[in-house]
């Protein structure tokens, strides 16, 4: 008889074929492959009873294979949910003690792989270890403190992120054990992930993950991988102004400032604090908060608190205010501050009391019990932060994986039982990876010390690999003179902090970051590299550096673009169109202050004449109408400035302003002058330039402190005629 080929449909992903024979018995050989198909994001998983396993992409099209160290068995396919989403999953044993997986996800381009250990066993090689990649001929990784970024894979903490001249990205990283886990080359060449080899042996049941993540697109490839991330683990990301540093101007004293172990003799170091406070309000500005850096505690041996830091750093003696400093306690000096702290933490000193009282690895404390008494101790003074420092070497536990999660974990107490937000401070990509598992980790600093011109292309590639993970980067302390440094802190959607000394504040520097009330107006996520700064970089071309982010009102986006030269080469590139912003566009000189209509689908270039170059990107609406907002901000359209934003053929606009703030000034683009009124509050004269094309609005609030704004062009017959001026 002749056999006929019959496939038995179990869902729309995936298809099970079997021999059917009508009349016949035939003897039929076993099931060799399991196959997954995600029809929807073009991702294929097989694997077969041999060991071999493979993970193919449709777009673009890449394969990565691999082998087990012995034939699969127990080969079976099962459905489930975790944190990322629905899921189909093929699952088998292989060895004498593991379990493997490899999960994909309808919606989503992202291959989750986990090794189990069904027993303590030898830590041997990991899974997946992929024999074949794709020849994406450029890397990326972050290796040791600050996460600083290589174009390579020296980075072993993960992530590893590989692209190709049109952005084909593809990312590999650990997705849990994220202290001991480990990436690697093998000695044949094959790329690996596993837990550390210096860690001898894993646990019964331990389970490694890992992620694969494939996007056309470098900056799509972070932000899809990190979104996953993030939701595997549970975290809930934070807005950008979840806690009072991210909201609020806030004054700094640690390393760069001007009261970093120092201060003002005539006032001592709480008077000088205090005075600081009042110095920010007579400029016309508040402060939010203020941090307190590592002077504030005991150190060393004797308790010091004023050891110069060029004798060495020494670790905390107590936790605790300094009498000398704080005779009356840190609850009573920052009741008599009025504002909320962040609190600096070193490691554990090796004459603390802290090592005969509690659990500790190394130098760190592991034990519940202290994280509890820190918590409250910092709820009670008035501390809504806790900035944890050192993290490279000497504030890290033993490598153990039990010791390891156990000072994260409990560390983490301080958000979960006392509603403390944390900041990693001198982090390695492990900890930018942890961060994904808590929800009140929401800084990070990603550059050296003393925010300088010197730092930007780290600050701005680190500021990646935390945006992708839901956690701000935060640029460290400056002058409020330093105007650009400002800019860039602002374009962080982070920490603007400050650390100025007495009489050398300049408030109209701070009113172009943050509203009188101290609230920054900031875009909606942290400026990261475009995908075509990345990949000239990887070409080491020595462009300009361009980065970017934005503030998202429903479909209307407004763009904000830094680009500052590394080389002689200043002429810098972008296209808006590629950073989400099609149709026609108006691009706004911020420092200049002019700007030109031109189509977004074009790539617009920019000689850099100054250092930087700062753009104002903004849509032209249904109206006719390119507003820029309030152009007294960096972040003209920031949404505490512009809290809604719409235009339907009429621009309406919603404008918050701070407390006692009396009037501010909009402006924007029109072919001709565009009629303006208030639907709450009221405006002023409206000006127009018939040569620039640009108007400009005084407004002032209504009783509720806000302002409701309509604009609309007269004549619309003309907007898109042969003078229209868009650029071809």
């Amino acid at each position: 008889m002749v056999g006929v080929v019959a496939c038995l449909h179990r869902s729309a992903q995936r298809t099970l074929c079997a021999l059917a024979v009508p009349v016949v018995l035939l003897a039929v050989a076993p099931l060799r492959a399991e196959t997954i198909h995600e029809s929807a994001v073009g991702i294929t998983i097989t694997v077969e009873h041999d060991g071999h396993y493979s993970v193919r992409a449709a777009d673009p099209n890449w394969v990565f294979d691999g082998v087990l160290p012995t034939p699969a068995s127990d080969v079976k396919i099962a459905d489930g949910h975790d944190g990322i989403g629905d899921f189909h999953e093929i699952s088998f044993t292989f060895g004498n003690d593991r379990e493997g997986s490899i999960r994909s996800y309808p919606a989503k381009a992202a291959v989750l792989f986990t090794d189990r250990h069904t027993t303590q066993s030898a830590n041997e090689a990991g899974f997946p270890t992929l024999s074949t990649s794709p020849a994406a001929p450029f890397h990326l990784s972050f290796f040791g403190k600050w996460s600083a970024f290589h174009f390579d894979l020296s980075g072993t903490e993960g992530p590893w992120v590989s692209f190709d001249d049109a952005g084909h990205s593809f990312i590999l990283s650990p997705a849990s054990d994220f202290m001991v886990a480990n990436l690697n080359r093998t000695a044949d060449d094959q790329i690996e992930s596993r837990i550390s080899p210096r860690i001898a042996t894993i646990p019964q049941g331990l389970a490694h993950r890992t992620l694969l993540v494939v996007a056309n697109g470098i900056n799509r490839a972070f932000d899809s991988w990190g979104q996953a991330l993030t939701d595997l683990n549970g975290k809930t990301r934070p807005a950008n102004d979840a806690d009072p540093s991210l909201k609020y101007l806030g004054y700094w004293t640690d390393n760069g400032a001007a009261y970093y172990y120092d201060w003002e003799q005539t006032l001592g170091y709480t008077g000088t604090l205090l005075a600081v406070k009042d110095e920010f309000a007579k400029a016309g500005v508040s402060l939010g908060y203020m941090q307190l850096d590592s002077w504030w505690y005991p150190k060393g041996e004797n308790g010091d608190w004023d050891r110069p830091p060029e004798k060495g750093p020494q670790g905390i003696l107590r936790y605790e205010a300094h009498p000398e400093i704080f005779p009356k306690g840190l609850a009573a000096f920052q009741n008599d501050l009025g504002l909320p702290l962040i609190t600096h933490a070193r490691w554990i000193d090796a004459k603390s009391p802290y090592r005969q009282q509690y659990k500790m690895s190394n130098n760190v404390i592991t034990d519940p019990a202290y994280w509890m008494s820190v918590g409250s101790y910092l709820r009670d003074s008035g501390v809504f932060g806790y900035e944890q420092d050192w993290l490279d070497v000497q504030a890290t536990a033993d490598y153990k994986i039990d010791d390891q999660n156990a000072f994260m974990d409990n560390m983490a107490l301080l958000g979960n039982r006392f509603g403390l937000s944390m900041q990693y401070c001198m982090a390695t990509p492990r900890h930018f990876l942890q961060s994904s598992k808590y929800d009140n980790i929401t800084t990070i600093r990603v550059s050296e010390d003393n925010f300088t011109r010197d730092k930007w292309d780290q600050f701005f590639y680190s500021s990646r690999l935390a945006s992708a993970l839901g956690v701000y980067p935060f640029t460290d302390v400056f002058g409020s003179n330093e105007k650009i440094h400002l800019l860039i802190a602002t374009l962080s959607a982070g920490i603007v902090g400050v650390g100025d000394r007495i009489g050398e504040i300049n408030g109209d520097n701070l009113l172009y970051a943050v509203r009188p009330d101290g609230v920054i107006v900031k875009p909606d996520v942290p400026a990261v590299p475009t995908d075509e700064s990345i990949v000239n970089d990887a070409h080491d071309a020595g462009e300009p550096l361009v980065s970017f982010t934005y503030t998202d009102h429903g479909p209307m986006r407004a763009l904000y673009v830094f680009a500052h030269p590394r080389t002689a080469d200043r002429t810098a590139t972008f296209t808006p169109e590629a950073l989400g912003l099609g149709g026609n566009v108006y691009v706004y000189d911020w420092i200049a202050g002019k700007g030109r209509r031109v189509a977004g689908s074009a790539p617009f270039t920019q000689v850099i004449h100054g250092d930087p170059a700062y753009l104002v990107v903004v849509p032209e609406g249904k109206s006719g109408i390119a507003f820029l907002g309030d152009l007294g901000k960096f972040v003209p359209l920031g949404k505490k400035r512009v809290s809604e934003l719409s235009d339907d053929g009429v621009l309406e606009a919603r404008l918050e302003f701070a407390p006692g703030e009396t009037s501010i000034t909009v402006e924007g683009w029109a072919p001709s002058a565009p009629l303006v009124d208030a639907e709450e509050g009221r405006i002023g004269v409206l000006s127009f330039n018939d040569q620039t094309k640009r108007f400009r609005v005084e407004v002032f609030p209504g009783k509720a402190g806000f302002a409701r704004i309509r604009a609309l062009i007269p004549d619309t017959d003309k907007i898109d005629g042969p003078d229209s001026g868009i650029n071809p």
